[in-house]
Order: structure tokens, then sequence, then C-alpha cells
């Protein structure tokens, strides 16, 4: 029995709702798509994000969007791991 039972559980759910497959593997599958890195037993694979350069962000909110709000720019400096945020 995990002891992470719950985000498993919710884990899946999110999965479903959205029709990404889930498939169930044993650790050292997992350790070797990580590259041995830290996964705490989930693992989800995706496309390199991708970074816009600073220079081509607005300024000063000049484009709003439709409601009148102006976007929200967070900068995050060597988050790489999900427990970090």
């Amino acid at each position: 029995d995990r002891k992470d039972k719950q985000a498993l559980v919710k884990i899946q759910q999110l999965a479903e709702e959205i029709s990404l497959k889930a498939t169930f593997v044993d650790k050292g599958y997992l350790n070797s798509l990580c590259r041995n890195r830290p996964h705490q037993g989930f693992v989800l694979k995706a496309r390199p994000l991708e970074f816009e350069e600073i220079s081509s962000l607005e300024r000063d909110g000049a484009q709003r969007k439709e409601n009148g709000a102006a976007p929200l720019w967070l900068a995050l400096d060597e988050v790489t791991d999900p427990q970090n945020m």
C-alpha cells in the first residue's frame, strides 16, 4: 500500500480528465527515464519548455487583455525540481 495513494489517485483523475495515457512501470524504468534524478514515483514525458527572451515581453502592460487586465510575468531562476515550487 503506497503512502502517497491520495496523490496517485488525484494524478490518475487529472490524467483521465484530459485523456492523458497513464502507464504503470517499475521504479528501475522510472529511474532510467529521469537519468537517475529524483522523481517521487511519478514521471511526465513532455516536450522541452519554450523560453521567451525578456526583450520580447510587453512593457508597462501596454497590451491589455480584453477584460482590461495587464499581463503578469513571473521570472523564476533555477527552478527545475517541481518541489521547489
